[in-house]
């Protein structure tokens, strides 16, 4: 017997260019898909289980007027057209070989979870299919399970049924929408890591939905940002949170410090010069175009990497271009919020004609260490290498 997972080809790619048009709402997405993870991220109502409905091929707006796109698999030489829309082809949802799993999970309430599983499965014999039932349930932990109901299992264990019956048609990728979310954080943490592990031996494309920032970040290799129905940004998960593109990508990963600054001009070799409200800070250049000096700009640093110093005399802060330490600003406390293991904090510079608060977070152990319970009057430093800057827009 065949494994029901196999690995899937070094070089299967998925192709997506969904355009659909419906009431109230247009969605037009384009990116491509290797052996990785992708997380479609953004608010609710951004478009991505419309996005992920479309790959599965059942979203409703199939075959009408206002769907449009491209959706294609290539596995080596081989392309397989699943819809394209000029063409008026549509393959149908059970043929894609895709496994889809639903928000709401699409479980039979009537069946078992050993005929759940199997489910995708009708006309194959009876020892394959109860074959492919204790592989995968066995993975899922589910083992002593099969003769039950989902009305009698866990949210979690629910979760792995819908997940073993996805993977039990030996899919080519996998389509998650929300798959954790009614979870508690630790069985979120645990099918996370499970879900990581499964993608890293069996090598399946996953494209997977969620608004969690801490779950987009600890799931994905790639990241697309979507919001009203545009996908905003789409890159490595490190380089989305470090760099995002715009200011309402920095929003929406959970930037929570983006300045409203405008250039002044060149600063030291490899840097320029901004100038928030009445504060000049260094910044990295970044890549071409480059802003021209006058121009409004906006600048994004996370709340973990705002730094705060030790000693009240480096509060002083050096000129840009000139000597010491840069971007060094003295602030008072304006508030605290007590964590179990992090605080964080809003911060308002002392300058003339101060800018908005600054934000941020740092462990418990430092914030202690450092004498932020007695200190009111501390002064933080934003590197310029974690500042990161983008056209106002």
């Amino acid at each position: 017997m065949a494994d029901p997972t196999p690995p899937a080809t070094p070089d299967l790619q998925l192709h997506a260019d969904i355009v659909r048009a419906l009431p109230g709402f247009s969605l037009a997405v384009r990116f491509t898909l290797g052996r990785e993870v992708l997380v479609l991220f953004g608010p609710s109502g951004a478009g991505k289980s419309l996005t992920l409905q479309a790959l599965a091929g059942v979203d409703r707006s199939h075959g009408r007027s206002g769907a449009g796109g491209r959706i294609t698999i290539v596995d080596g030489d081989r392309e397989t057209v699943l819809f394209d829309a000029r063409r008026g082809i549509r393959v149908k949802p059970q043929d894609r070989r895709l496994g889809y799993v639903p928000q709401s999970l699409g479980l039979f309430s009537h069946l078992s979870v050993t005929e759940n599983v199997t489910y995708g499965l009708r006309g194959r014999s009876r020892r394959e299919r109860e074959s492919v039932a204790r592989r995968l349930l066995s993975l899922m932990q589910l083992r002593d399970l099969g003769d039950r109901r989902p009305g009698q299992l866990s949210s979690g264990q629910r979760q792995r049924v819908a997940l073993a019956r996805a993977l039990a048609v030996a899919p080519r990728l996998l389509l998650l929408d929300e798959p954790f979310t009614a979870l508690d954080g630790p069985t979120r943490r645990a099918l996370g890591a499970e879900l990581r592990r499964l993608h890293e031996q069996r090598g399946l494309p996953v494209v997977l939905v969620t608004h969690d920032v801490d779950e987009a970040f600890a799931l994905a290799d790639r990241i697309a940002v979507l919001d009203a129905g545009r996908l905003l940004q789409i890159g490595p998960r490190e380089e989305v949170f470090a760099r995002p593109a715009s200011r309402r990508v920095a929003q929406l990963v959970g930037i929570e410090n983006v300045l409203s600054a405008r250039v002044r001009g060149d600063g030291p070799p490899g840097s320029m010069v901004v100038e928030w409200g009445p504060i000049a800070l260094q910044v990295a250049l970044p890549p071409q175009p480059r802003p021209a000096p006058g121009e409004p700009v906006d600048l994004a640093i996370a709340a973990s990497q705002v730094m705060v110093l030790k000693e009240q005399g480096e509060l002083a802060a050096a000129p840009p271009g000139g000597e010491g330490r840069s971007n060094v600003i003295p602030c008072r406390t304006l508030r605290q919020e007590m964590g179990r293991e992090t605080v964080r904090l809003e911060l308002q510079p002392l300058a003339a004609s101060t800018p908005a608060p600054l934000r941020l977070e740092l462990p418990a152990y430092a914030y202690y260490r450092l004498g932020l319970d007695r200190r009111r009057t501390p002064a933080v430093q934003l590197k310029p290498e974690f500042l990161h800057l983008m056209p106002r827009g």
